[in-house]
């Protein structure tokens, strides 16, 4: 009967390989408490292994990138990163924290992992509670500039729009409340100026729309969802 119930668990279980990869922003959380610092991570597949970074939101990294190497039984997964090791749990929503090493002490680190994103507990105990994004691939004009390979997330993701010859600007994509008052999510392409305090412009959709855009005479924006 014990065998029956753990390959029971094991078949609902996210697969590690496609669980952890991915970049995660804690937008969400900063809109509802905007006193937690804004933080974004990125996790990549090498091989059997991953690299873990925090980035900006312009998706450039900061700090030392981490290598993670896993070791994975039937019911936990441990995670390494020099002498720091992190022991989780796997259950049916991903994985869940179990313990540390004394070497992990002082450092930010994740405390959990399912399919909408990551927890981080930051070295000060604050819980940094980051989505998952999904990435955009964006075409955008401004005046003469133009460019249809930009790279965006939605969970805050920037990147600068037009050149010397242009106004510079920068198209944000992003989830938040409605902004006339009413508690309905929206996701919001927007772009900003260099100096202005409210967007420039702004596009609102549904939170799981694929596709979204601007269309002004001197700047248009579109976005589709990558893949």
């Amino acid at each position: 009967m014990m065998l029956v119930v753990l390959t029971a668990v094991l078949a609902i279980s996210p697969p590690v390989a496609t669980l952890l990869p991915g970049t995660y922003a804690n937008e969400e959380q900063v809109n509802a408490a905007p006193a937690v610092a804004w933080t974004a991570a990125r996790i990549t597949a090498a091989g059997a292994d991953f690299s873990f970074e925090h980035v900006d939101a312009f998706g450039t990294g900061i700090g030392t990138t981490e290598a993670w190497q896993l070791t994975q039984t039937p019911e936990t997964v441990t995670i390494r990163s020099g002498r720091c090791r992190r022991d989780f749990a796997l259950v049916p929503a991903g994985l869940t924290f179990i313990n540390q090493s004394r070497a992990c002490a002082g450092r930010t680190g994740p405390t959990s992992f399912i399919d909408r994103g990551l927890v981080l507990t930051a070295a000060d105990g604050t819980v940094l509670d980051l989505q998952r994004a999904r990435a955009f691939t964006c075409a955008a004009t401004v005046g003469g500039w133009s460019n249809d390979a930009l790279l965006l997330h939605d969970a805050g993701g920037r990147v600068v729009i037009g050149n010397a010859a242009t106004p510079r600007m920068v198209l944000r994509l992003r989830p938040n409340a409605f902004p006339m008052g009413t508690d309905e999510a929206r996701l919001i392409l927007q772009i900003d100026g260099d100096r202005a305090a409210r967007p420039l412009a702004a596009a609102f959709a549904d939170p799981a729309a694929t596709r979204i855009g601007i269309d002004l005479p001197l700047v248009t924006a579109r976005c589709a969802l990558a893949g």
